[in-house]
């Protein structure tokens, strides 16, 4: 079955008839075709997969995780400085081509080489245009290469962006991106397991996006959650993956909520939303799961929220 217009609004949860022209264009324009497997090559499948677990080793948050991400980014900050115009080079290496994906619970094989950056690149569009159209200032805390912000400035070319992350290498590359690029974009070094308020405040009319960094905190989300609600953004906008939203009816999602509580991915972000809103001091807009994953996990998902000024 190939992936329509329709497919993805029930994703977003969203009505097709409200996804703009451009988000259409785009989807339109991709070849997002999904083959279902066979009996057996499923059951070979999860074997792999849980043999994976079985043997995965790699813990989040853990303290040789550091230098981990600095040689990951000090890669792709080289490759960059080889072929500054090249966008190959900001893809974080997690996005693995060439693998089976997860939709609406069940895997498919792709004739695409990266499958998982195509929908990325329709998921980050719909979450710019629908999101992010007015307001002034857009920050991306965990920003790695920066390649979310650089699709934000083709999306919306008004927009300031400013970029975080807790090691030099990415900051570096954001910012060597800026200057060459002539972006209006550039970085900090900000450490989201132990942020200061007077360290980094937002601007007014400003919006803070993650995608997939809150997921690296290990679960110490309570810190980084009171700095966004304490610095009283426009909008705050994150894709990470959601243990919570697995169910208990399909061996694919046992899988994946086995593979993501062994290592360690953060979990009660929802419940501390909730614990916020209750207060008062928020409106939560947004709970998606959106049902589509790589091959060990469901690393998108859709929390939207905003503080109550």
């Amino acid at each position: 079955m190939k992936l329509t217009a329709a497919d993805f609004a029930n994703s977003f949860g969203e009505r097709t008839k409200n996804l703009p022209k451009t988000l259409l264009d785009l989807i339109q324009s991709e070849d997002l075709a999904l083959y279902p497997l066979s009996k057996s090559d499923r059951d070979l499948l999860l074997i792999e997969i849980i043999e994976r677990i079985r043997s995965d080793k790699q813990i989040i948050a853990a303290g040789n995780r550091t230098s981990a991400w600095e040689r990951g980014w000090a890669e792709n900050l080289e490759l960059f400085r080889q072929n500054p115009s090249s966008d190959s080079a900001l893809v974080p290496k997690f996005v693995r081509p060439d693998l089976p994906i997860r939709w609406f619970k069940t895997y498919y094989t792709t004739n695409k080489v990266n499958f998982e950056l195509s929908y990325i690149n329709i998921l980050r569009h719909y979450v710019i245009t629908k999101y992010f159209t007015s307001i002034d200032f857009l920050y991306e805390f965990g920003a790695g290469t920066g390649f979310n912000l650089l699709h934000a400035h083709r999306v919306l070319p008004k927009l300031k962006l400013i970029g975080t992350d807790f090691v030099q290498p990415s900051v570096d590359l954001m910012n060597e991106i800026g200057i060459r690029r002539g972006l209006p974009l550039e970085a900090f070094l900000f450490n989201m397991l132990s942020p200061e308020l007077e360290e980094l405040r937002l601007k007014q009319n400003s919006a803070v996006w993650t995608f997939g960094s809150l997921e690296q905190l290990g679960g110490q989300l309570d810190p980084i959650i009171d700095y966004f609600v304490s610095n009283r953004p426009s909008i705050c906008v994150h894709i990470e993956p959601i243990v919570e939203f697995y169910e208990d009816d399909s061996l694919e999602d046992y899988l994946a909520k086995w593979f993501q509580t062994k290592r360690g991915y953060s979990s009660g972000l929802i419940h501390i939303l909730n614990g916020y809103q209750k207060k008062g001091r928020i409106q939560i807009l947004k709970l998606q799961r959106l049902n589509f994953g790589s091959l060990m996990m469901e690393g998108y998902n859709l929390v939207v929220w905003k503080p109550n000024l």
